[in-house]
């Protein structure tokens, strides 16, 4: 029995609808093998039946439908990366600017409430019942076409269907119409806690103004190991004020050359705890 609201049992006897899961059983396989060997691959996880329900309708034995489209489901973890890439400052693979972070908070929370319109996605939670067992995603326009006849092999390999509200919005996400199907939303809190794993354990956020430090010395961000990157940007960099107060303190060793360097750690101790001086440099 399915779990999450967005899916529903499955009658044995029912025929396929829109929405269908479709798992890679051996039956569904083979008839990969036989039209579209390129998805016999392991990263896909499942498939989703695009075709309109009242095609899929048999009578006397037959659907309307003379061809039976199927989309592809992916790995939300597996396809992050590529997803980021759409709206995230790239530093490297999996690594952003940390400026650009809640551009991916925002694609991930339309994602996962169904309304990422613009790059044609249909979340998937992950419930074993229907065969996912991983956060994941529909790929609407990545889809290919079975004749009708291998109807009963792909009633053979569903697992799961999804409710009917959400059948509408996958419907209307198909069919590009001008209206829109309402479906019901994660809470607030809820979806945050689903999005911080993505953000956090499986991409780095790394800072503007040190990506910039490395750019202008003329490194070559992509061309770099991602650790080696990585050890870099996150290598502390000295503040406005310190960097101030150290042109400061070498003006008058030029000035004063004199001056002992016990003498100059007390005038750079007391620049440094200057709460005055401070306010006269941007933080960072």
């Amino acid at each position: 029995m399915p779990t999450h609201w967005t899916y529903k049992p499955v009658a044995a006897d029912s025929d396929l609808q829109q929405g269908d899961i479709l798992n890679p059983s051996t039956s569904l396989e083979s008839l990969f093998k036989e039209v579209h060997p390129h998805f016999c691959n392991a990263k896909y996880l499942a498939f989703m039946i695009l075709t309109q329900t009242c095609d899929l309708v048999r009578r006397n034995g037959q659907c309307s439908a003379r061809f039976i489209n199927v989309a592809v489901i992916r790995s939300l973890a597996d396809v992050l990366p590529s997803l980021l890439d759409t709206v995230c400052e790239r530093v490297h693979d999996r690594t952003y600017t940390d400026k650009t972070k809640n551009r991916g908070q925002d694609l991930l929370e339309r994602i996962l409430n169904q309304n990422e319109q613009r790059l044609s996605l249909f979340y998937l939670y992950p419930d074993g019942d229907v065969g996912i067992g991983e956060d994941a995603v529909a790929f609407l326009r990545v889809s290919v076409a079975f004749r009708s006849d291998h109807y009963d092999q792909m009633l053979e390999s569903r697992k799961g269907q999804l409710t009917s509200e959400f059948g509408a919005k996958l419907g209307w996400l198909v069919g590009s119409l001008y209206s829109r199907v309402g479906t019901q939303d994660w809470p607030k809190d809820k979806l945050k806690q689903l999005v911080r794993p993505h953000l956090t354990e499986q991409v780095e956020w790394v800072s503007d103004r040190a990506v910039a430090r490395l750019k202008k010395d003329g490194v070559d961000t992509e061309s770099l190991a991602r650790e080696e990157l990585l050890q870099r940007l996150k290598t502390r960099l000295p503040s406005s004020k310190e960097q101030g107060i150290k042109r400061v303190v070498a003006v008058i060793n030029e000035l004063m050359p004199d001056l002992s360097p016990k003498q100059i750690d007390r005038i750079r101790l007391r620049l440094t705890n200057d709460t005055a001086l401070k306010a006269h440099f941007k933080p960072g």
